[in-house]
């Protein structure tokens, strides 16, 4: 008589045997599935969260040091204006014209730097050149033995009124961010114009045209600005969405001007 231990699997045992190991197989195929498609989706938020961070970065830091009350929104652009240098005058053309006037860098070792002057921008209306805000083109020495500059204009000019801190600006030509279509771009080298230009009065092309970010919308008005106050400077709003492979990243930012006229 053969013993219990001499006896081998049924075929029932053996079928649900299989039957047991197919089930398993098939809940950890599902398991690693949802997990990799977890995986999948995070790693897309994240790379979709890193680009919308880039872009907004990128414009907050270029509009922190705009032109104090520069910044202006039509449709889906902003517009300011870039300074390139700043000091403090000491002696400035306002009773009349002349074409130069003596100043004091506002950092060491400043070298020589061309574009126009602005005094006293408190309004978006500097963008008039008639109202003597904006100078025409000018050129700032290097500083002399006793660190002074010397603010050389291409024509004689007379500025409207004097800043309350006798504080001057070299600024460049002004630059632009719009959103074309699904697209963010950033618009430089278009010149000046007293009427904020729309995106179909812009550059084209590279370099004056550059991509930020693709797959970008709005869900109102992608830029604000928000005038300033006797307790802050102006600020310019940004909301962004930003899609990516049925992802959605919405960003709401404000930037403040820093500097003060």
């Amino acid at each position: 008589m053969s013993s219990i231990a001499n006896r081998g699997f049924s075929l029932i045992e053996l079928v649900v045997v299989i039957v047991l190991m197919s089930i398993l197989s098939l809940a950890g195929v599902e398991i690693i599935g949802y997990t990799a498609d977890a995986y999948a989706s995070m790693l897309g938020r994240q790379t979709l969260g890193n680009s919308a961070r880039i872009a907004v970065d990128k414009m907050s830091r270029e509009i922190r040091q705009g032109l104090p009350a520069s910044a202006r929104v039509v449709s889906s652009c902003v517009e300011y204006i870039p300074i390139a240098a700043a000091g403090s005058y000491l002696d400035l053309p306002v009773e009349a014209s002349a074409i130069s006037f003596q100043a004091v860098p506002m950092n060491n070792g400043q070298g020589a730097v061309t574009g126009r002057v602005a005094v006293y921008p408190i309004s978006n209306s500097l963008y008039d050149l008639s109202n003597n805000v904006l100078s025409g083109a000018a050129t700032l020495s290097t500083p002399d033995t006793d660190n002074q500059i010397t603010v050389t204009l291409a024509s004689s000019f007379q500025f409207a009124n004097h800043s309350p801190g006798q504080r001057f600006f070299i600024v460049q030509d002004p630059v632009s961010f719009c959103i074309d279509g699904d697209n963010l771009f950033r618009y430089q080298n278009y010149g000046l114009s007293n009427s904020q230009p729309d995106i179909i009065d812009l550059p084209t092309s590279l370099p004056d045209r550059a991509l930020l970010v693709n797959k970008v919308g709005t869900s109102g008005n992608p830029f604000e600005v928000l005038d300033a106050s006797l307790q802050r400077n102006a600020l310019v709003a940004i909301d962004l969405t930003f899609l990516e492979d049925g992802e959605t990243v919405r960003i709401l930012h404000e930037v403040q001007l820093r500097n003060v006229p």
